[in-house]
């Protein structure tokens, strides 16, 4: 872990003069052997070498001692390489222990796994001695583990079930609850008891809904009554398919280790490069972790391959500083625990270098922003999540996160490793591919998983004096190629915005169901193009507008707010809640289910499939749809984004008569998609049969803030406007880029609300071979053609434009007349009127489907003009008149779906 740029350098010390050490005698004493039940055999006894209240005590190497008093006070207790301290359950089973430190280059057991801690123990960390082990100093009140070291801490409770699910929806003011599996234990001191503390995880938009409460009585082995009630509803039932049902965790242990909130708050488990291994079950941790980088509840530090350590059955609550952190360690497992209330990202993978580690059947809840102390900038906001994901390359399965104010999940890669590890030039977090993530669940998060590269390191405190390696797109890679990514049987329901949004390359997203969120699934590649060959997939989902869990009508505020005319709880977000927003892409829809979104007249329409509220990158034309059904459903596509250019550009091929249409390309209501072969339909909206692909409209001279009017030149009748589109266009690496949606065999007139580049590149995308589109230009009067040439893109989805001087482009000459530059060799330029027309012609098929481009790049067209200082203001009037533009027949609809 990284505090600063001299990370983990010693703290000044405020440690007064210690107690003498306290070495055991030589004389062992004999004590019953531990064979055959996972202890090791001991040679002296605590009380008869140490007492009850002693300075710092030292067990020697060699010595194994039996912890046999019920209350000790001791300074800090050291075992040394070769010794171990032992509690042993069957001979005290009633420990009280207060100190400043535990420090282990020996062994540290309590219980085995053969015979846990059926007693009670609670280790208080207190004081201010810091201490240093290894060679590193490690600060104050810390179970520490060093090279070499052993700890196996095993408490029986808890061993069981640590979390269950309601079996019936639990309203408020309730104080019993009905679970849907036994919390009996065997022996009985391994179950759920009255006077233990559970939680009641959240079912809803707020993060802050799981409640703690105590048992008062145990009616059954699944029934159990408790104090106080309920003051939020939690759903207990899997509804239209999607699992809603709230988790109910045990925080109780008889095996408890706590800070005290003297000097440091918090106590800290910390465990070094070298230990041989740390198994840890059945405790309870609270009031741990300080608020100070590197200062955990449990936490493997640079502690290399831990093939045999593994953390269950445990919970973390009421934390200063996170829950569990993974640090330059590999091969962890972590599994059936519960996390309640604790700030900072929860399950913390650090550097980018972690791999091999499993996470399991872990319930975190109440995930709360670090706002004060030491931090990374990731721990505030909408960054803080449950799971901080790193490095891809660990297993995820069967985990829950319930209330965050960001994510759930959150996968946020680099190009190489940070921190401790940044040396570390194996490492390619970027590239590596997700070994697993199965099963799991978000609630009541932002959202509940995300791929994301944003930048937070300007926000860490305090800012680290060395160079973080940088943020970096999601690329996973196998053998150089793209290595597709699995997010199967996730659940996610009313989380805030997202369920799931994902940018990488090659995406499925399997088996999941959704629902009450405010946008289901989005998927993303680059944002303003995709990689070549990315695409996403949602196949065998379900995907849900409203289910019967209609949340809580108590409460308003930052997150979520009721709904008087749904009569349901409703995130903060006013935006119109859709299933599957497509953006970006290509995405494909196979084989999913779409029901309960059912909107009354009057409302928002909400839709199953829809758009980003404002999207200003293309929406891809291999977008599609297959083998699907809508149930209760008013409007199968909305789209809302009516002012974006990814509004105006939405559209997906709908391949067979899943949307109860005709096969088409689903597209926005407006009259430049329109033609007579167009079905409009109030559930859909307009069903087109021709062909559509993205042309890139590339202003060379990179100069923003000069909207381009597209409209078509198939239309009827005068009002030409009526078939326009406007876009605002976007800066991408050094250009200004436009994306309009066209169809094929199509003609285009182009205009600019100022007077247009003289630098212009056309691109022709997702076309196949022989497509052609049309295009005519308005420039001023008086413009004269500086030079024009056709070729290909120098690099698949850059639409990067080759050198002109680099002998790969072929300059196309004048010619007479518009009809003759059909074939994509010549232009016609009408310096009267100053419109320039041309045609793009795909000239090679595409290889693969997944790529927009063929292998060699896609048809361009770059126009370079000298502009004239007249206005391009009457270009649309004098466009389609005399010689017009226009044509009025359908003749061109030759490229249908």
């Amino acid at each position: 872990a990284t505090r600063t740029a001299a990370a983990d350098t010693p703290r000044p010390s405020t440690v007064e003069t210690p107690a003498p050490s306290v070495v055991a005698p030589p004389v062992p004493v004999p004590v019953p052997p531990n064979s055959g039940v996972g202890l090791p055999d001991t040679n002296a006894r605590w009380s008869e070498q140490y007492g009850a209240n002693v300075g710092d005590v030292t067990i020697p190497s060699g010595r194994s001692v039996l912890f046999d008093m019920a209350n000790v006070r001791a300074r800090t207790i050291r075992i040394a390489a070769g010794a171990s301290l032992v509690f042993d359950s069957r001979r005290q089973n009633n420990v009280q222990i207060n100190t400043e430190g535990i420090y282990v280059s020996g062994s540290l057991w309590i219980g085995s796994q053969t015979v846990p801690f059926e007693g009670s123990v609670t280790i208080t960390l207190t004081g201010n001695a810091e201490a240093t082990m290894d060679g590193r100093n490690f600060g104050t009140k810390a179970i520490a583990v060093g090279r070499g070291a052993i700890l196996e801490i095993h408490g029986a409770k808890g061993l069981g079930n640590s979390w269950v699910h309601l079996s019936q929806t639990a309203n408020r003011g309730s104080n019993r609850i009905s679970l849907s599996n036994s919390i009996a234990g065997s022996p009985s001191s391994r179950g759920w008891r009255v006077g233990d503390q559970i939680i009641v995880a959240g079912t809803d938009y707020s993060p802050d809904q799981t409640e703690k409460v105590t048992i008062t009585r145990i009616v059954d082995s699944t029934t159990l009554e408790f104090t106080p009630a309920l003051r939020y509803y939690h759903h207990g039932t899997i509804t239209m398919g999607v699992d809603e049902r709230a988790e109910v965790g045990l925080l109780t242990r008889t095996v408890k280790i706590v800070g005290t909130d003297d000097n440091i708050k918090g106590g800290q488990m910390i465990f070094l490069a070298g230990s041989q291994r740390v198994q840890i079950e059945g405790i309870e941790l609270e009031n741990m972790g300080q608020s100070l980088i590197a200062r955990y509840p449990i936490h493997f530090h640079m502690a290399g391959d831990q093939y045999d350590s593994w953390v269950r059955h445990v919970s973390v609550h009421n934390s200063n500083f996170r829950c569990v952190t993974i640090h330059g360690t590999n091969g962890v497992s972590v599994s059936d625990s519960v996390m309640f209330n604790n700030p900072g990202h929860c399950i913390y993978l650090e550097d980018g270098v972690e791999v091999n580690n499993v996470f399991a059947r872990i319930l975190v809840t109440n995930v709360l922003e670090k706002r004060t102390g030491e931090r990374m900038g990731s721990d505030l906001g909408t960054a803080v999540s449950g799971f901080w994901i790193t490095h891809p390359a660990n297993i995820f399965r069967d985990n829950v996160v319930v209330g965050s104010p960001g994510a759930g999940y959150w996968v946020h890669v680099r190009n190489g490793a940070r921190g401790l590890s940044k040396s570390s030039a194996k490492a390619s977090p970027n590239t590596a591919p997700l070994k697993e993530f199965k099963g799991n669940k978000g609630v009541g998060c932002e959202h509940g998983f995300q791929i994301e590269a944003t930048h937070f390191d300007g926000a860490n405190f305090p800012l680290n004096a060395h160079l973080e390696s940088p943020m970096s797109a999601y690329t996973p890679l196998i053998n150089g190629k793209d290595a597709p990514i699995y997010l199967d049987d996730f659940v996610a329901h009313h989380n805030r915005f997202r369920g799931l949004w994902a940018r990488a390359n090659v995406v499925h997203v399997r088996n999941g169901a959704f629902s009450n969120n405010m946008e289901g699934i989005q998927l993303a590649t680059s944002g303003d193009h995709p990689v070549p060959g990315s695409i996403g997939y949602i196949e065998d989902t379900k995907i849900i507008g409203w289910t019967d869990n209609i949340g809580n009508d108590n409460v308003n505020n930052n997150f979520q707010m009721w709904n008087a005319q749904r009569r349901r709880s409703w995130p903060r977000n006013g935006i119109p809640m859709v299933g599957v927003a497509y953006y970006d892409g290509p995405q494909v829809i196979r084989r999913c289910t779409f029901d309960g979104w059912k909107v009354d007249a009057g409302e928002t329409k909400h839709s199953a499939i829809g758009t980003r509220f404002h999207g200003e990158f293309q929406v891809a034309s291999t977008n599609s749809i297959e083998d699907s059904v809508f149930r209760d459903v008013t409007y199968k596509v909305f789209v809302s984004d009516r002012n974006g250019d990814g509004g105006k550009a939405f559209n997906f091929r709908a391949t067979d008569n899943s949307m109860g249409t005709p096969k088409g390309v689903v597209l926005p209501v407006w009259n430049f998609y329109r033609t007579d072969g167009c079905v409009s339909d109030n559930a859909v909206g307009l069903l087109c049969p021709q062909r559509y692909g993205q042309m890139w409209v590339i202003d060379m001279r990179n100069r923003g803030g000069n909207a381009m009017t597209i409209t078509r030149n198939e239309h009827p009748g005068n009002n030409h406007a009526d078939y326009s589109l406007t876009y605002s266009g976007f800066h991408s690496a050094g250009i200004w880029r436009y994306q309009p949606l066209v169809s094929f065999g199509a003609s285009y007139l182009v205009s600019f609300r100022n007077n247009p580049s003289d630098s212009i590149a056309f691109q022709m995308n997702n076309g196949e071979g022989g497509d052609t589109i049309g295009i005519a230009i308005c420039y001023p009067r008086g413009s004269t053609v500086r030079r024009i040439q056709r070729g290909y893109s120098n690099r698949l989805g850059g639409g990067l434009l080759p050198p002109l001087g680099d002998g790969g482009n072929v300059a196309i000459p004048a010619v007479g007349s518009r009809g003759a530059t059909i074939n994509g060799d010549s232009y016609n330029y009408d310096a009267g009127k100053g419109l320039l027309y041309f045609t793009i012609k795909q000239r090679r098929n595409r290889e693969d489907y997944a790529n927009f481009c063929p292998n060699g790049g896609c048809d361009f067209v770059h126009v370079e003009m000298n502009l004239g200082s007249g206005s391009t203001a009457d270009c649309l009037n004098n466009a389609y008149s005399g010689n017009s533009l226009q044509i009025t027949s359908n003749s061109w609809l030759q490229t249908r779906l």
